[in-house]
């Protein structure tokens, strides 16, 4: 496995060297991009499903994506994408009852490498309401470095936008380790070195945290921090309202009303968090101390596949605990 160890905070240099490369089975195991999380209850009221196929809308209209397929609930490979709009199939969301599951999924892909997990991916659940394994949805997306860096304002609002629009309970965004979604500990374990290596980038397993956070409202409660950190309305009301929040951020911090929540932005740029490119910065440090409280701490498995597994959440814990 490679793993360059000497990426720089420059979007051409994380897009062309942020690669993790299999070369014993040809593959592109994975790559360092922009990854947002937003995680939203009541994914089977038609009002999130539509703002669902808003933000897909958002996002095939950006005019560097390189969408060029999309997948049905039941496929099991790839259609090709026309760019023409949404996928017909996605439109008639009105035809899928509050019983059923929405599922979008979006991306990048060429057959000469159908494992690289790309620049451009979109996915997103509006779960029924009948699933109590999954009583919160979700929405994963992964875009350029250079689509952020060119404007990380636009970025930032395009954030906040779909943020509002889904009610979101808890979300993150910044540079993140990029994946095949459910791919993420069942494979080799080649995304904990990049983690350590670089404690600024995010990381998501989508499946494995709806797995461990169903039980006890564990779901409610903020899974992550990053350069960008959403909190609901209840998650803020839990720290002692915006005013209390906002009296904790150090110089550089942002704090954006967003609907009913906040959106904190934690510095001007995101970083890739290592000593080469100026450790991490003081904002992602203060959002962590400030959602510690009511962090989801309840795993019991972890989500982060080691080199060397070990039982129990200890690893996935520690990680979590980086910026504290």
């Amino acid at each position: 496995m490679i793993m360059p160890s000497d990426l720089r905070s420059d979007p051409k240099d994380i897009e062309e060297s942020g690669i993790l490369r299999d070369d014993r089975r040809q593959k592109i195991r994975s790559r360092v991009g922009v990854l947002a999380s937003l995680y939203f209850e009541r994914g089977w009221e038609q009002a999130r499903r539509a703002a669902i196929s808003q933000c897909l809308e958002d996002y095939i209209a950006i005019p560097e994506n390189k969408i060029n397929h999309y997948q049905l609930p039941n496929d099991t490979s790839l259609r090709k994408w026309d760019r023409s709009g949404i996928p017909k199939e996605y439109q008639d969301i009105d035809k899928i009852g509050d019983d059923e599951d929405l599922y979008h999924f979006m991306t990048e892909s060429h057959a000469e490498e159908r494992d690289d997990p790309s620049l451009w991916m979109f996915i997103a659940f509006g779960f029924s309401n009948n699933n109590i394994r999954r009583r919160l949805s979700g929405l994963k997306a992964y875009f350029a470095p250079s689509y952020l860096y060119a404007d990380p304002d636009r970025f930032v609002d395009l954030i906040k936008c779909w943020a509002g629009r889904l009610q979101v309970s808890h979300g993150s965004g910044g540079l993140g380790v990029l994946s095949i979604p459910g791919a993420e500990t069942v494979e080799d374990a080649y995304y904990y070195p990049w983690l350590t290596q670089y404690p600024g980038l995010e990381y998501d397993a989508v499946g494995d945290y709806f797995s461990e956070s169903w039980k006890d409202e564990g779901y409610k409660r903020p899974r992550s921090s990053n350069w960008l950190t959403v909190l609901g309305a209840d998650n803020v009301a839990a720290l002692g309202g915006r005013e209390a929040i906002e009296a904790r951020l150090t110089p550089g911090m942002q704090l954006i009303p967003c609907d009913q929540g906040v959106l904190v932005r934690a510095s001007p740029l995101p970083t890739l968090g290592d000593a080469a490119n100026g450790g991490i910065p003081e904002g992602y440090r203060t959002i962590a101390r400030i959602i510690k409280p009511i962090r989801f701490k309840g795993y019991r498995y972890g989500v982060i596949k080691e080199p060397v597994p070990v039982k129990g959440p200890e690893v996935t814990l520690r990680w979590l605990r980086r910026f504290d």
